[in-house]
């Protein structure tokens, strides 16, 4: 890439790069970047859902005894024999 001007580094944006600001030299820095944009963005994609089932996992499990204590079919007494 080359300087914008003496003091500033051009700075590679996807939004003006290709066409957009007079002057810049774009090459296949776009295409080239793509796919591992693409891997990257699926990744978090994939930790989310994760986290999402995590969660929901994990307030069922809190919420269950809560319901069954507040519906009376279970009692305080069980689940002190319940833990220890």
């Amino acid at each position: 890439m080359r300087a914008l001007g003496a003091d500033r580094a051009a700075i590679h944006n996807p939004l003006t790069c290709c066409g957009g600001e007079a002057g810049w030299v774009c090459g296949t820095g776009c295409l080239n970047e793509q796919p591992e944009v693409a891997r990257m963005i699926g990744t978090v994609d994939s930790k989310i859902e994760a986290e999402d089932s995590r969660r929901w996992a994990l307030e069922a499990l809190f919420n269950t005894p809560i319901r069954h204590l507040m519906a009376g079919k279970l009692y305080g007494k069980d689940l002190a024999h319940a833990t220890g």
